[in-house]
């Protein structure tokens, strides 16, 4: 008895036959299609097609015509080679320190394209490993962030106190001190079994200061809620110079709105526990936190603080791991409380 599957996994099989009938003269009804991607991807048709179905099967009423019409129905010009790993920005499969790598799972094509899986495919990123942030009003003493060694360290994250991020953002945090740093991606399809990739882990940028100061005080105004020199958010004051307190707190207005709590500060003021005077901070963690909306302990960061994944830096390409870089560096010069 045939199991039940998504509908591209009926036309798939349809689809690789007809390509390898086009490109390789044949096809029988007992292949069986595979692939490796650029980087290193696992035999992803072998657990499509498992030993008990290994010769795909096709309802024997199916006509060569009705065969052709389910390929059509699919939106598939060229014949289905295989499915890979690619950096949906365009880009090879590597990222820096302080990066945020959007992945997903793709076709691939006998003209050599991509082509996306249908709609409603669920895929699943089962490692490296996914980190879920801690609530910040209960967050515990320790921190949830995997500790950096030797390897490189890179990771997913599922924060439920925020907006969820697409699925498959690869957070890179540390290089690690090894030659030819890389981690392996492995995604798992439903019905369809797994496939894996390697994403080649760059060494972090150093950065400019001017170039942050740009970034941080125009292009994507982090002025308007840590303040000029990134002192953070002051409280609110009376006329008479008192705090302004609701329920005994101190209020803060971030970007015009009312707030029980401050827009951190981010330079380097001695003994401040500022984010660039802080040793347990650093620029790929600037990076993961403006991305992946949580701290350098693994805290969910609140509202109003911004998601900045995949937004355009002045060059306009995706925000990366040198802008963070340059960002740091601005901040590692501002020493005004």
């Amino acid at each position: 008895m045939m199991r039940n599957r998504p509908a591209w996994l009926a036309v798939f099989p349809l689809v690789m036959c007809e390509g390898l009938a086009r490109g390789l003269g044949g096809c029988s009804n007992g292949s069986n299609g595979t692939t490796t991607d650029d980087g290193g991807a696992t035999d992803a048709f072998s657990d499509v097609f498992s030993a008990e179905d290994s010769a795909p099967s096709v309802d024997s009423s199916m006509s060569d015509a009705s065969d052709d019409a389910a390929i059509t129905d699919a939106g598939i010009d060229a014949a289905v080679t295989g499915m890979t790993i690619v950096n949906t920005n365009g880009g090879p499969l590597q990222g820096a320190p302080g990066d945020a790598v959007p992945l997903a799972v793709v076709f691939t094509l006998s003209d050599g394209t991509t082509r996306a899986l249908p709609a409603g495919t669920t895929v699943s990123w089962i490692a490296p490993q996914t980190v879920i942030p801690q609530n910040p009003d209960d967050a515990g003493p320790n921190s949830v962030i995997p500790d950096a060694g030797n390897q490189p360290l890179a990771f997913y994250v599922l924060n439920p106190y925020r907006t969820p991020l697409q699925p498959g953002v690869l957070f890179v945090v540390a290089q690690g001190t090894e030659a030819d740093a890389s981690v392996t991606v492995v995604a798992s399809l439903a019905d369809a079994g797994t496939l894996s990739a390697v994403v080649s882990i760059l060494p972090a940028p150093v950065g400019d200061p001017d170039s942050g100061a740009n970034l941080y005080l125009q292009w994507f105004n982090c002025v308007d809620c840590h303040g000029f020199s990134a002192a953070g958010t002051p409280p609110m004051l009376l006329t008479d110079g008192g705090l302004y307190l609701v329920d005994g707190a101190p209020i803060y207005s971030i970007d015009g709105t009312d707030y029980p709590y401050p827009a951190p500060g981010l330079n380097d003021v001695a003994d401040s526990g500022n984010l660039a005077s802080d040793p347990a901070w650093s620029a790929p963690l600037l990076g993961m936190a403006a991305q992946a909306d949580m701290d350098n302990r693994g805290v969910a960061l609140r509202a109003p603080m911004a998601q900045w994944t995949g937004k355009l830096d002045p060059s306009k390409t995706p925000i990366n791991a040198q802008d963070f870089a340059n960002i740091y560096a601005w901040l590692k010069t501002q020493t005004s409380p």
